[in-house]
């Protein structure tokens, strides 16, 4: 009991170690990106590259999962966020709701290997092993690929089998028009993919410089949109600055989960370092 509640290979060991100063900060800018609308973002651009080929809202499910998971580096986050639109649009062309959900689910899990934010696994694997996060993410990058073709491939297979057509090009956003109204929410990642590839900053100096980025977005953001309309700039910059610091809260909710499960992983390493 001693060891499991006071020492170094029980609750507080690598696990929660790596959750508390790392994970936690990928999981702030995770749900900090999908609360300015980089969630939401995502998914039209699947749809609206993807929608109007055979079977394209599987398709578009599988994509739009690949780039919310690049970012949420959780599966729970990725079926909320994409499964909400692409779910009912599957039934919708005419996928068994029981398939619809599959295909979400199976692309929203493959979300924990997609680099460059990765589930909290990839760095407890970094800490033990002892590699920079970074050599992680190349190693995933090439599975999370491979299974990301291999889904979509799925996808084909099934539109065929049931016979079903893609959306009508009319009902589809247009993909240039998406990019441009979203291009902002590449920055934050681009500074993230910048900063552990290029500069090879530690993943917490890199994720945290990311997070100001993206905190300086989402303050201006409201007050860019009440500018084009000519609405009243401070009420904007104040739902700016209030929108920041809830997802920011909202990010430590999501932690609280992660958080438990690493404690919990913490007890079994303590418990298999006893001699086990």
């Amino acid at each position: 009991i001693s060891q499991i509640t006071m020492d170094t290979q029980g609750i507080y060991g690598v696990p929660l170690h790596v959750s508390a100063t790392v994970v936690f900060l990928f999981v702030m800018f995770g749900t900090m990106l999908d609360r300015a609308g980089g969630g939401a973002f995502f998914t039209r651009l699947a749809i609206s590259g993807l929608g109007q080929y055979r079977g394209g809202a599987a398709k578009a499910a599988v994509v739009s999962s690949a780039l919310s998971g690049m970012v949420s580096g959780s599966s729970i986050a990725n079926v909320v966020t994409t499964g909400t639109f692409t779910i009912p649009l599957m039934k919708r062309l005419g996928y068994p709701a029981t398939k619809a959900a599959a295909i979400e689910v199976a692309s929203s899990v493959n979300g924990q290997l997609a680099p460059p934010v990765m589930g909290a696994a990839a760095f407890i694997i970094a800490e033990y092993v002892n590699v920079p996060y970074v050599e992680v993410a190349k190693a995933a990058a090439i599975p999370a690929f491979a299974s990301y073709i291999a889904l979509l491939w799925i996808t084909h297979i099934e539109a065929c089998k049931l016979g079903l057509r893609g959306l009508p090009k009319k009902e589809l956003p247009k993909f240039f028009v998406e990019l441009k109204n979203g291009l902002h929410y590449l920055i934050p990642l681009a500074v993230l993919i910048w900063e552990l590839v290029v500069e090879m900053h530690s993943a917490e100096l890199s994720v945290f410089r990311a997070i100001i980025v993206l905190a300086i977005i989402m303050v201006l953001q409201p007050v860019a949109i009440a500018k084009v309309h000519d609405a009243d700039l401070w009420a904007a910059f104040k739902f700016g600055i209030k929108n920041t610091l809830n997802s920011m809260a909202a990010g430590a909710n999501n932690m609280a989960g992660v958080a438990l499960a690493t404690a919990s992983a913490g007890i079994i390493v303590g418990c298999v370092s006893l001699g086990l």
